[in-house]
């Protein structure tokens, strides 16, 4: 019996003799690659189906993000090039985050880790963190997201969304405010603050009309 190592290096799982022996040439390849650190252009390619694969469930499809992410942190650990091992940790955490949240979020703190500066890092981990339920860390997340990416409408509508979920609606209304007093017409705002208003049966008169307006096909009583 042979080992798969997952992406962090840290880990590894005991794979069959069929899966160690029967590897096709590209597989073959693909993980020599992965040990020598070696930059592949199909990857991007490969990156969008195993995406698609994980979506619609397939059972094999997780052993295969697995390698993939090991092969582009061969890449990183050689060059220091994380775009694509970011991109695909990315790609999957959104894919898997309904179906197996727990390793949504290790795959999203992967990206995160490896680009700290990308925004969209940062996002992906506080959804991953709302498909498992666990608001106050997701709300933590979104708070230090929007302070180091305040221009950010994704994240600051994010933490809005958590605190919505949370019930914890005053502040959910006030984070919509913000995010609409510097982004006017931001429709994902305007659609959340007339969600809360409508929660607290607030929606009425002026305040209708000014959540209305941008939306009226979406925001309805």
């Amino acid at each position: 019996m042979c080992c798969i190592v997952i992406a962090n290096g840290a880990t590894s799982v005991p794979g069959s003799r069929s899966c160690c022996h029967g590897l096709s040439t590209n597989r073959r390849r693909n993980r020599r690659n992965g040990r020598l650190g070696l930059y592949d252009p199909g990857w991007a390619k490969r990156s969008g189906a195993i995406a698609e694969r994980l979506k619609s469930g397939a059972e094999s499809a997780v052993e295969e993000a697995e390698q993939l992410l090991d092969e582009q942190h061969g890449y990183f650990d050689r060059s220091g090039n994380g775009n694509n091992l970011v991109r695909s940790a990315t790609r999957f955490s959104a894919a898997i985050r309904k179906s197996r949240p727990a390793l949504a979020l290790a795959w999203a703190r992967l990206a995160k880790v490896i680009e700290p500066w990308d925004g969209y890092a940062w996002t992906n981990e506080g959804a991953a963190l709302i498909a498992q339920g666990n608001f106050p860390d997701a709300v933590a997340v979104y708070r230090e997201t929007k302070a180091r990416f305040p221009e950010d409408a994704v994240a600051r509508n994010g933490l809005a969304e958590t605190l919505k979920a949370w019930h914890k609606l005053p502040e959910a209304e006030a984070e919509y405010r913000e995010t609409l007093a510097r982004f006017p017409g931001d429709s994902y705002a305007h659609t959340g603050l007339a969600g809360v208003l409508k929660a607290r049966g607030e929606i009425a008169g002026t305040e209708y009309r000014e959540t209305e307006a941008p939306l009226p096909k979406i925001v309805r009583l």
